[in-house]
């Protein structure tokens, strides 16, 4: 079997109606964190690139 990573702790995981997305927030150490984000449907935002998704989300979107 593969050995598998796991963790059980309280997460930050709140919703955008913006970009109607569910974010998850995962901090490592004090100075990084990693934002997920996993999108809802929506018919009228589909990125086909990364440079797609970089111009729709704004600095205030990450502070």
């Amino acid at each position: 079997p593969v050995q598998m990573m796991h963790k059980y702790a309280s997460l930050k995981v709140f919703y955008d109606r913006e970009f109607s997305s569910k974010i998850l927030c995962l901090d490592y150490d004090d100075a990084f964190s990693m934002f997920l984000a996993v999108p809802d449907t929506d018919p009228f935002f589909e990125p086909k690139t990364i440079k797609d998704l970089e111009k729709a989300i704004s600095r205030q979107h990450i502070e």
